[in-house]
């Protein structure tokens, strides 16, 4: 079952989050390593964050 978030008048895939949330982390080595959406993608190593724009186009609407 996936479960959809709201973000900027767009439907946000909690389970696609995630996935990216684990691959963040895995590829950093770094277990604190957060992700969030924006409109302009950027990592930030220092912070421990990933910034990425949400990609959802109309081939993932109906997921």
């Amino acid at each position: 079952m996936h479960r959809f978030i709201q973000f900027n008048d767009e439907t946000i895939d909690s389970f696609l989050f995630m996935e990216l949330l684990d691959l963040a982390k895995t590829l950093t080595k770094e277990p604190e390593m957060d992700v969030a959406y924006a409109p302009h993608s950027y990592l930030n190593l220092k912070e421990k964050k990933l910034i990425c724009k949400p990609f959802l186009g109309s081939s993932f609407k109906g997921r």
